[in-house]
């Protein structure tokens, strides 16, 4: 349900707003929880009884309901649920837009999204509520050693669950709602546009966006989490998001164009991890040392220019050329780094791809 209103009446001044409901779609890994036959991997706890540091046969107890058994990798042995509640979002808009003059244009606008009915996967058999052993470690700090100076001097508490509760045999998974997994996030965009006129265009607009969610999502977006206390561990979103955009095109003589695009944006919350251990039934996990977004990935910034020229033939024809330049500025900003405590730490795995030249034509007919 939306809406376009004329403030004035002269077509000059328009509020734009309204509100939008979407409706979550299942996603595979939602579906297999009730698939039996499926490909999972199961992790026990070894036992290096000769300390030769291989695997020797029975090292290791592989019934899933006995002592050695930890965990699987994926939700199976599932039911579904029929008090479930459809998952969706709901977006709400409002936007100001105002002429000026015969070709420039400026909008203000805020969107507000948020999600209902988060779903995530119960262990109906070993619920949240039966992680009742703290295990706590000191924090080592990004060397991974405690007791050196850049220990932070605090502590990081998991949960283990009781051995009575141990084994495959408590392991039987249902989608459930969590209120308190909902999404919050709040948008404002400032916008300039010069519509194309006396051989040019432009476009600039700055954009601010505040997150409040209770967990990231693993793997990729929409994911569906466990519902243990462990996953909600320093994994809230609370960060403060800017996207700077600029773009633009000027028409040369003899029919060549030149345009390009500047594109300026914060980097992605993080968090340091670290490996943490003692318990018995999760002898160890990572988890953040410190709340997301007490690190971030660098700001990007990124330029990219185009150069292309179209040719008229006869009988409509056309036939047009171009040459791309991505990353004009070669920067090489980090994309994706290494978060977990010890040598490696914020060790970059990937930066913004290399300038990069393309050339490329068209043929219309």
């Amino acid at each position: 349900m939306y809406f376009s209103y004329d403030l004035i009446g002269n077509g000059k001044t328009v509020l734009k707003g309204g509100w939008g409901r979407f409706d979550h779609q299942r996603l595979v890994d939602e579906l297999n929880v009730v698939n039996p036959f499926q490909a999972v991997t199961n992790t026990y706890r070894w036992h290096d009884l000769n300390g030769n540091k291989l695997y020797d046969p029975g090292e290791v107890n592989t019934d899933p309901n006995g002592p050695d058994f930890l965990s699987t990798n994926a939700p199976i042995n599932g039911i579904s649920n029929p008090a479930e509640k459809r998952p969706g979002t709901d977006q709400f808009s409002l936007s100001l837009e105002q002429q000026v003059g015969r070709s420039i244009g400026v909008r203000a606008s805020w969107v507000y999204i948020r999600t209902f009915n988060e779903a995530r996967f119960l262990d109906i058999l070993r619920p949240p509520s039966a992680y009742t052993i703290p295990i706590t470690n000191p924090d080592p700090g990004p060397d991974n050693k405690v007791g050196t100076a850049d220990d932070p001097g605090t502590t990081i508490t998991y949960w283990d669950y009781p051995a009575a509760y141990a084994g495959s045999q408590f392991e039987k998974y249902q989608i459930t709602n969590d209120p308190n997994a909902a999404e919050k996030h709040n948008s404002v965009d400032l916008q300039l546009t010069r519509r194309f006129a006396n051989r040019w265009q432009f476009l600039a607009s700055y954009s601010a966006t505040k997150n409040n969610t209770l967990l990231a999502r693993p793997d990729f977006a929409r994911a569906i989490p466990f519902f243990t206390p462990n996953v909600d561990i320093n994994t809230g979103n609370h960060s403060l998001e800017y996207l700077v955009r600029l773009s633009g095109v000027y028409m040369l003589p003899a029919g060549v164009s030149v345009s390009g695009n500047f594109n300026y944006q914060t980097g992605a919350p993080q968090s340091r991890q670290v490996l943490v251990a003692g318990g018995q039934q999760i002898p160890n996990i990572v988890v953040n040392a410190q709340p997301l977004g007490s690190i971030s990935l660098p700001n990007a910034r990124v330029v990219d220019l185009r150069i292309d020229k179209a040719f008229s033939l006869p009988r409509r024809q056309k036939l047009a050329v171009r040459v791309n330049l991505y990353n004009a500025l070669n920067t090489n900003a980090i994309t994706a780094r290494n978060l977990r405590s010890g040598t490696t730490y914020l060790r970059a795995t990937a930066i913004v791809p290399p300038r990069l030249v393309e050339f490329g034509a068209s043929y219309t007919f």
